[in-house]
């Protein structure tokens, strides 16, 4: 069985932007370690609103998001939070679910039934 796919670039298409696209690190795919170094240190009681700064600031490998249209590429989340703040609520809304997406791993809770 192959291993899933670590990241993922989708494009910004079905929000009417087909021009812009992101590419990010993909949860299940990456490496448990690297999952515990990067969330490690994240509050369980922390508000939604930080949660999804950091939820970009730790998989967003790469964009071509401008602030406004035909401006220059934002800098990356990793290297200045405020970028998520000035995206539009719809891509922040759609990028969290595809980065939140379940991405091909075989379902697990019947595997009572194999054995």
């Amino acid at each position: 069985m192959p291993l899933p796919r670590s990241k993922k670039r989708v494009t910004l298409e079905s929000l009417g932007s087909p021009e812009y696209w992101v590419e990010f690190r993909i949860i299940t795919g990456m490496k448990f370690d690297d999952v515990k170094r990067l969330f490690g240190d994240a509050k369980e009681d922390a508000p939604p609103d930080e949660y999804i700064y950091d939820l970009f600031k730790n998989l967003v490998l790469d964009w071509n998001l401008p602030e406004e249209e035909g401006g220059e590429v934002m800098p990356l989340p990793r290297e200045q939070s405020s970028s998520v703040g000035k995206l539009p609520n719809s891509y922040v809304s759609f990028l969290v679910q595809e980065m939140s997406e379940d991405t091909g791993v075989p379902d697990t809770e019947n595997l009572d039934e194999i054995s």
